[in-house]
């Protein structure tokens, strides 16, 4: 008795964590992805939007790969991805910066960030989908929240084939986070080939 209640009640204990763990991890990739949804589809946007006085600015493709339109993009729970913006199906690993502007936030599973343009867009960089549950393996970032960035300088890398091994997809979508702002963009050219620094679309923006 002396050896197996301690024994019994030590697997006991590690059950329990491992649960409440697997739990808390499942729950965090849902905080995530619901924050996610939010944003792209403008449910956390400011309400007083700037005067309609258009801006207009050019997005350029952050990766390497063939390009998709949003209805292309199907999430891994089978649905479309929300927002308004663009994907790219990529060839490579490393995510460089879409245009001159600062980095206002990032996700803390490094899956995903907010680039804000000189003029005020804002735009999300999300990496892969599915890839939330990695809790940030398998990515490395080469900047610091609040800082400035060129375009076309290298921010990201991701670890492509963990994402895929693991079942999730490398599909990188850049989306705004205040759609209600955007009142025009240049069409997307679905299934062109394109590289990191190649414009990819026109933004007009109030």
């Amino acid at each position: 008795m002396a050896l197996y209640v301690p024994l019994i009640l030590a697997v006991l204990a590690i059950i329990i964590f491992i649960s409440k763990v697997t739990l808390s991890e499942k729950k965090h990739a849902q905080v995530v992805e619901e924050l996610k949804s939010k944003l792209a589809q403008g449910k956390i946007e400011d309400g007083n939007l700037p005067a309609a006085n258009l801006k207009s600015t050019a997005i350029y493709a952050p990766a390497d790969g063939k390009l998709m339109t949003m209805s292309e993009v199907i999430d891994e729970n089978g649905k479309t991805f929300p927002g308004k913006g663009f994907a790219i199906d990529p060839s490579s690993g490393q995510i460089f910066a879409t245009f001159d502007g600062k980095i206002k936030f990032t996700f803390g599973t490094k899956h995903a960030f907010e680039i804000v343009t000189e003029n005020g867009l804002q735009v999300i960089v999300h990496v892969g989908l599915g890839t939330v549950n990695l809790r940030g393996e398998g990515f490395e970032s080469y900047y610091d929240d609040g800082q400035i960035v060129k375009k076309g300088e290298l921010l990201l890398e991701s670890d492509r084939d963990l994402a895929l091994k693991n079942g999730y997809k490398d599909t990188i979508v850049i989306f705004y986070t205040q759609p209600g702002r955007v009142e025009k963009m240049s069409k997307i050219s679905a299934g062109k080939v394109v590289e990191h620094g190649q414009k990819v679309v026109e933004v007009k923006f109030k």
